[in-house]
C-alpha cells in the first residue's frame, strides 16, 4: 500500500510539475510540486480542510486522476462521504481510460476502484429515473442540487431519511420521502406531469348608477315609507271614527243625537275622521 501511494504521490508531481506555466498561475518561485508535496504532509497530518482546496486545484488544473484521488480521500476525511463517492466515480472513469496509453494511472484506477467499493458499504445511493427530457429540470437529493445528467446514474446519499425533489417549468412539482440504508441502492422514478391549462376568470364588470340616480333612490324609500305610514293612520283612525260613530248612533236608537252629553265624543269622532283622511 505504501509503495502504491509513492507511486501515485510521484506520478502526480510529475504531472503537475509539467505543467508550472499553467497549472497554478503562480509564479516560479511558488513551485507547484512543492505545492503538491505540502498538500501530502498537510494530508498525513489529518489537516483535510487545509490540503483539500490544494488538491481541488491540482485536479482542475492538471486534471491528473492521481490529483482527483487525494480530492477524495480529504472529502472522507472531513465526512463529505457523498461528494467523495462523486469524486471517486469520476476518478475511477478517468483513471481507466488513461492507463489505456499511459500505465502508471493502473495503479491510479486500482486504487480508487477499491476505495470507491469500501466507500459504497457505508453510504446509500440513489438512482433517479425520468421517462422523457424535460426542459429547465431542477433536482435535489438529501436537499442537495443534482445535474441532470446524473439521471440513470448512482448518487451517493447518507443513510436515513431524504427528500427527492424536481422541478421544471410548466410541470407539477414531484416531491418524495424515501429511507435509505447504508450500502443499499433505492430507486425513484420522477413523475412530472403537465400542469392543467389555466383558465382566466371572467372580470365582473360593476357599472355605477348614473350621475343623479343615487338622490332618486333615496327619495324613492322615502316616499314609500311615508306611504306606508299613511296608510297604517288611515286604516286605524278610519275604523276608530266608525266605531265612534256606530256607537253613539246606537245608543241614540239610530237617530241624530242631540243630547249634550254625546257632545265629546261626537267631537272625538270627527278628528279620528280627520286623522284618516289625512293618512289618505
Amino acid at each position: 500500500m505504501a509503495a502504491i501511494r509513492r507511486s501515485l504521490v510521484l506520478a502526480c508531481a510529475i504531472l503537475v510539475g509539467s505543467r508550472a506555466g499553467d497549472a497554478f498561475g503562480a509564479p516560479a518561485a511558488q513551485d507547484p510540486q512543492a505545492i503538491f508535496e505540502a498538500a501530502i504532509k498537510s494530508f498525513d497530518k489529518g489537516a483535510y480542510a487545509l490540503a483539500l482546496p490544494d488538491f481541488e486545484r491540482a485536479a482542475e488544473t492538471s486534471g491528473s486522476p492521481n490529483a482527483r484521488l487525494y480530492v477524495a480521500r480529504c472529502l472522507v476525511g472531513l465526512g463529505r462521504v457523498s461528494e467523495a463517492y462523486e469524486v471517486l466515480q469520476r476518478t475511477v472513469d478517468d483513471a481507466t481510460e488513461r492507463a489505456l496509453k499511459e500505465p502508471r494511472f493502473a495503479q491510479t484506477r486500482d486504487a480508487a476502484t477499491g476505495e470507491l467499493a469500501a466507500l459504497e458499504a457505508k453510504i446509500a445511493r440513489v438512482v433517479l429515473h425520468l421517462e422523457e427530457e424535460v426542459a429547465g429540470l431542477e433536482l435535489s437529493v438529501a436537499n442537495a442540487a443534482v445535474s441532470a445528467a446524473k439521471l440513470e446514474h448512482p448518487l451517493g446519499a447518507p443513510p436515513g431519511v431524504v427528500v427527492v425533489r424536481a422541478k421544471a417549468p410548466g410541470r407539477v412539482p414531484f416531491t418524495r420521502e424515501i429511507t435509505l440504508g447504508s450500502g443499499g441502492v433505492v430507486e425513484v422514478r420522477i413523475e412530472l406531469p403537465r400542469e392543467p391549462p389555466h383558465v382566466a376568470a371572467t372580470p365582473v364588470v360593476v357599472t355605477p348608477p348614473p350621475a343623479g340616480v343615487g338622490g332618486l333612490r333615496k327619495a324613492s324609500f322615502g316616499v314609500i315609507g311615508l306611504g306606508v305610514a299613511g296608510g297604517a293612520l288611515f286604516t286605524v283612525a278610519g275604523l276608530r271614527a266608525r266605531s265612534t260613530f256606530s256607537s253613539v248612533q246606537s245608543e241614540c236608537g239610530g237617530a241624530r243625537c242631540v243630547d249634550p252629553k254625546y257632545v265629546n265624543v261626537v267631537e272625538n269622532g270627527r278628528r279620528e275622521t280627520l286623522l284618516a283622511n289625512v293618512g289618505l
